[in-house]
Parts: structure tokens; sequence; C-alpha cells
């Protein structure tokens, strides 16, 4: 992401006709911090950062970082909805045709940080990820960008007898994928009996909606 990074925020200074410097004193950042991403001193941006950044430059995050195509998305391409792709909730099993699943689409848009088409959210249910200040009721998002690490917060998915499956969220922890439940003790499974199927990089509450 370094030279893509690097790229764009150079395209927005030269298209705006100012310099690093007065890129800099627009998102308020340190003197000299977007100079050194320009000339390669630095590869890297606080995530934190990025938001002032792509406001000085005129442009969205998703563009810095390589996620959209044009600097700023109309309105209308971020309105709208998303579906969830299923539940997670710990020791629950469902066939994948399950009508448990909640049809109507949510109002909310894609992760801007993140290539719309690698998103898919999920309802949680139950307090088996409490212990990540992910409740019951919240809805993840999560990505698909493979290279999970230990520590990344995941959604899982292990297959059981009869066509049935269990999604969940889960920490990878010691070449297992982990429960982190507010109080008791965690339940886990080898990372090898199961299928991540993304890293969670959003959670929130939707009050009002189906939980």
């Amino acid at each position: 992401m370094s030279e893509i990074l690097r790229s764009r925020v150079n395209e927005r200074i030269q298209a705006l006709g100012i310099n690093p410097f007065e890129a800099e004193r627009r998102a308020k950042l340190k003197r000299g911090y977007v100079n050194d991403l320009l000339i390669g001193k630095k590869d890297t941006m606080r995530e934190k950062a990025l938001p002032a950044l792509a406001a000085a430059l005129e442009c969205d995050v998703g563009y810095l970082i390589g996620a959209q195509q044009t600097p700023t998305l109309a309105p209308a391409e971020w309105a709208g909805s998303m579906k969830l792709s299923g539940i997670a909730e710990a020791g629950a099993w469902r066939e994948a045709n399950s009508t448990d699943i909640p049809e109507e689409s949510l109002p909310i848009s894609p992760d801007p940080r993140y290539p719309p088409e690698k998103q898919r959210v999920f309802l949680v249910r139950g307090d088996h990820a409490a212990g990540l200040r992910i409740s019951g009721g919240s809805i993840v998002f999560t990505v698909a960008d493979g290279g999970y690490r230990e520590g990344d917060v995941v959604v899982a998915k292990r297959n059981g007898v009869s066509g049935t499956s269990e999604i969940s969220v889960r920490v990878v922890s010691g070449g297992a994928l982990s429960t982190r439940p507010a109080r008791g003790d965690a339940n886990s499974y080898p990372l090898i009996d199961g299928e991540i199927i993304g890293r969670v990089v959003r959670a929130i509450v939707l009050f009002g909606e189906p939980n």
C-alpha cells in the first residue's frame, strides 16, 4: 500500500497546486510528515492521520489507500444498503439456507478504507465476543484480504453434520480460533478445522434493527 499511498498523495498535491508542507499545515500534521512519505523516508502513515490528510487534499481516504479509483465518490455511490451475509453466533449450527437470517437490507455503507467487493457484514448474537467489546446485536464488517496473523479478530466458519455450519467471531490465537466472552472460559478449535471468512475491521450497532 505504501507505493499507492505515496503516488495518490503526490497526485493530489499536484492537482491542488500546493506543496507537501502546505498539505501538512492544512491537515495539522507535524512538519515533514507528508514530505518524508513522498521522498521515501517512510513507507507508512498512522491510520488516524489519514482522514485529516484526505480532507486537506480534498479526497476520500479510500482514494489515498487505493480502495477507490476516483478522488471522491458521489453520495449515491455510498448511499444505499448492505445485506447480511450471515449470523455470527458461537455454538449455533445453521443450515446454508437458514431462514433465521434477516433478509432485509441494512442502512449501512462499506468501510471506505477497503474495496467494497471484499467486504461482508454479519449480525452478532450472544456474548461470545463481548470481551472484544463486540456485543450481541452488533454488526461486524469483515474484509477478506488473507495473511491473517496472531491476534487478528476474524469471523470464522466451521462445518458440522448434515450440512450445518457455525459462524462466529474469534481471535487467531496459538494455532487456534478462540472466542472472547466477557466472562467464563473461551471456546476454541484448531485453526485447520475452520475457515476464516474475513478479518473484522469495524463493529457498529444499529438501534431498531432486527437482532
